[in-house]
């Protein structure tokens, strides 16, 4: 386990045999990383999107609502789009 303070707020980094993160607190929130391709934080669950292990999106879904959120706006890799 790794603990730093940033801005008065307490960063729990806990990582696996390999060198994977596998849960991080911030504060009073705590985000689980199951793989590289799934996170959960609370009752919202992330599931990153790769092509040829370069992330091109994500999507969020929650208890009420699913949002995909694009990391690039075209194939350049040029910046976010929502």
């Amino acid at each position: 386990m790794i603990e730093t303070l940033q801005k008065q707020k307490l960063f729990r980094r806990v990582y696996d045999h390999a060198g994977n993160r596998t849960k991080l607190t911030e504060g009073a929130t705590t985000t689980y990383f199951p793989n590289t391709l799934y996170s959960v934080t609370g009752t919202t669950n992330t599931k990153h999107i790769f092509a040829n292990s370069a992330a091109v999106a994500t999507v969020e879904s929650g208890s009420t609502a699913s949002t995909t959120l694009s990391l690039y706006s075209d194939s350049l890799q040029s910046g976010w789009s929502n």
